[in-house]
């Protein structure tokens, strides 16, 4: 590692949901013991209706959940989840990690055509859940979907007023030089572009 290049948090998302691994919780104990940095998850959330899932964020310092519907039919069309998952299942699960974890909690939005008509009851749900941030995103990489403007999310932001939320495009784009540029190009394309 670069010593040189500050790690605010080790970080376990990627290709694939983290949640998956059944030595999750060993990885970031792991991770605590050789490390300095807080750790943080980022997660689809589907499985945190499992205790041991829980049980294994619980010791992360910052647990990320995407949260991106407020209805069955925009969650079904937006995240297009395995068979069986369902947007009140996702909802329970996320209430019942967030009321027994002692961590930092934020829940991440991306916005897209498809869901942006939802900003306000989604900003009514992440005030229910009692999130420490709410991260508002559209797609900035290379995607499917059009981002939306500055100008929309700035006006999106506006239904999460009282809570503590960031937009993307508030942000600055900093230059970083990942640890492996080819792994992470492999990962992400061309993400210099």
């Amino acid at each position: 590692l670069d010593t040189d290049t500050p790690v605010d948090y080790l970080t376990f998302s990627g290709n694939g949901e983290p949640t998956l691994a059944a030595n999750l919780g060993e990885m970031i104990q792991a991770a605590k013991a050789i490390r300095s940095e807080k750790v943080a998850v980022i997660t689809n959330g589907t499985l945190l209706g499992r205790e041991d899932v829980r049980k294994d964020l619980s010791a992360a310092d910052l647990v990320l959940v995407k949260l991106e519907a407020a209805d069955e039919a925009t969650f079904q069309a937006v995240n297009r989840p395995a068979a069986g998952v369902t947007l009140a299942s996702l909802i329970t699960g996320i209430k019942v990690f967030r009321q027994g974890f002692r961590g930092r909690f934020a829940l991440q939005v991306m916005f897209i055509e498809k869901n942006r008509s939802q900003a306000q009851a989604i900003a009514r749900l992440a005030q229910g859940i009692g999130a420490d941030e709410v991260q508002i995103n559209t797609p900035l990489r290379r995607s499917f979907e059009r981002p939306l403007s500055p100008a929309d999310m700035a006006e999106l932001k506006k239904a999460f007023a009282g809570q503590n939320v960031r937009s993307v495009y508030d942000e600055d784009r900093k230059d970083y030089r990942p640890f492996d540029e080819q792994a992470t190009e492999r990962r992400h394309g061309n993400f210099r572009g």
